[in-house]
């Protein structure tokens, strides 16, 4: 999904992995992981606004477990 931090506009990515390891869960069908998805969004927009200061990189901030557990 599209964001930006302080006037940067950046790709910030999460990987099927890190929402299956985050619901301890493997997602069997797309609609299961695009719910599970839609409800993760304030943790992903809370991470993404602590870890876009240090972790964007080529454009990209790359959304991992780690930084999902840690929210």
């Amino acid at each position: 999904m599209r964001m930006n931090y302080a006037d940067e506009d950046f790709l910030c990515v999460v990987g099927l992995d890190a929402v299956d390891d985050y619901y301890r869960t493997n997602f069997r069908h797309d609609d299961e992981f695009t719910k599970a998805l839609s409800d993760l969004l304030p943790t992903i927009l809370r991470v993404s606004e602590c870890f876009a200061p240090t972790h964007i990189r080529e454009g990209k901030l790359v959304i991992t477990y780690d930084m999902l557990k840690e929210s």
